[in-house]
């Protein structure tokens, strides 16, 4: 029935939203799913089903508020074309005062190549993020790695302490951000969603490492 259009379009939306990292369009498109929702409840049934309509109401007025509070924020800090870049592509979990705060204490850095990043077996005192360039991985004197735009440098000696535990040379000209463990940590110890926003940037990079390290090793079997 045509009816079930709305359904279909709800749901359809529902799945997109999952795949949207913006959180402000990920909010617009659940507003629009919820409204597809609201208009199936209205239509499929003899009479309205209120129950979904009331609830998707409040998702509607909840989404509202958030992307209003998120368009006022955004018009009160202001950023860099960089820094904004890089919100959107690696830090979008962080609210934009939290990004802030964290912006505040890291330092911005333009390497030329061949700048040791860190040694293998020696302490490293900050974590770094490329934001541009290319970092080659080195173990026992042996390139097993190259780290590009996007990519953490330190983030294993931050969560679980100890050296490095490898040596990052950089191969081109480089831009960083970094930050020094100790004030990145008591920065996460003082806000706790920021914790957690920090812990899934910091899986995500490790989930990568380990799929292109697996994906490597496959490649070397079969040459």
């Amino acid at each position: 029935m045509p009816y079930e259009l709305f359904g279909h379009v709800s749901y359809s939306l529902q799945a997109i939203s999952y795949l949207v990292r913006d959180i402000l369009l990920l909010r617009i498109v659940a507003i629009c799913a919820s409204i597809a929702e609201i208009s199936y409840d209205f239509l499929i049934a003899d009479h309205p089903l209120w129950v979904g309509i009331l609830w998707n109401g409040c998702f509607i007025i909840i989404n509202a508020g958030q992307i209003l509070y998120a368009l006022v924020e955004r018009g009160q800090l202001k950023f860099q074309p960089d820094e904004m870049e890089l919100y959107e592509t690696v830090f979008h979990r962080f609210s934009l005062l939290e990004y802030k705060k964290l912006l505040r204490i890291g330092e911005w850095q333009n390497l030329p190549p061949q700048v040791v990043i860190s040694q293998e077996g020696e302490d490293i005192d900050s974590v770094i993020l490329i934001y541009n360039g290319l970092v080659s991985v080195q173990k026992a004197g042996k390139e097993v790695a190259q780290l590009k735009d996007g990519n953490i440098i330190g983030e294993m000696s931050f969560l679980q302490g100890g050296a490095a535990t490898a040596t990052t040379k950089t191969l081109a000209p480089t831009r960083v951000l970094k930050w020094k463990k100790t004030e990145l940590r008591a920065l996460l110890d003082r806000n706790p969603t920021m914790g957690l926003a920090m812990q899934s940037v910091f899986n995500a990079e490790l989930i990568y490492k380990l799929v292109k390290k697996d994906y490597e090793r496959r490649l070397e079997r079969q040459r």
